[in-house]
């Protein structure tokens, strides 16, 4: 269950954001992917990767913390542990089963 609620101008169904996502996949992998061959030959693989990566790479919390952290301007803004809920719970029901 999402810990935090998303404000739409309409409602966005889970398959639209899914579409959303693949969409915007499909467009990095032709724009960036040769930067990157892991994320051109398996750009989901690749995200989830990156995801385990926030939680095993604790240089990500310090970056949270200390520069995205401050950047939002609410009374009170996500710690790095509910950001990262958040973004796992997401990764979870949108990205795609490979």
């Amino acid at each position: 269950m999402l810990t935090t609620s998303i404000c739409w101008p309409r409602q966005v169904t889970l398959n639209t954001l899914r579409n959303l996502i693949s969409e915007v996949v499909r467009v990095d992998v032709t724009q960036f992917g040769r930067q990157h061959t892991q994320f051109l030959s398996n750009p989901f693989t690749e995200l989830r990767y990156g995801l385990t990566c926030l939680f095993t790479n604790p240089i990500h919390r310090k970056r949270y913390e200390f520069f995205i952290g401050p950047l939002v301007y609410h009374e009170n803004p996500a710690t790095w542990d509910e950001a990262l809920k958040t973004v796992a719970e997401l990764a979870q029901k949108l990205l795609p089963v490979e």
